[in-house]
């Protein structure tokens, strides 16, 4: 299982924008890449539960309500 989230983090890092940024500025603050893969492996466990738990959709534009009150204050 390690192996194949292993493989999604790359993949998801070179072809899914939000990702794609995620893993830039980590990597631009200095952490080593298996710290930043590791950190994208949780994300993604953490948004696949999310989808799971609620039995909707993934949505690609999908803003959690912290963003939306972030970008309001």
């Amino acid at each position: 299982m390690r192996s194949c989230m292993t493989m999604v983090a790359r993949s998801v890092s070179h072809h899914h924008e939000r990702f794609a940024c995620y893993k830039q500025r980590k990597l631009n603050e200095g952490k080593p890449w298996p710290v930043v893969r590791n950190n994208l492996i949780n994300k993604m466990i953490k948004i696949i539960c999310a989808i799971w738990n609620s039995g909707q959709a993934y949505q690609k534009d999908y803003t959690s309500r912290f963003d939306k009150q972030k970008s309001a204050a």
